[in-house]
């Protein structure tokens, strides 16, 4: 018995190699690689090792009425 011999298997490999195709089309459109950024591996060493937070500064206080 051939695997494509019946109508239901045919549709469902039709759909799954459209799925397929559509998924390959999506990663291609949205996370290729031409979508990463260019990143120094002085940038990662610093997100490793722990650079010292940029001081931050406290709100302005309002005053209360």
């Amino acid at each position: 018995m051939r695997i494509l011999s019946t109508p239901l298997s045919r549709e469902i490999t039709v759909l799954l190699a459209a799925k397929a195709v559509a998924l390959a089309l999506l990663w291609a459109l949205f996370f290729g690689p031409h979508h990463r950024p260019q990143v120094a591996p002085s940038d990662i060493e610093g997100r490793l090792v722990g650079e010292p937070a940029p001081a931050r500064q406290p709100p302005p206080r309002v005053p209360n009425d």
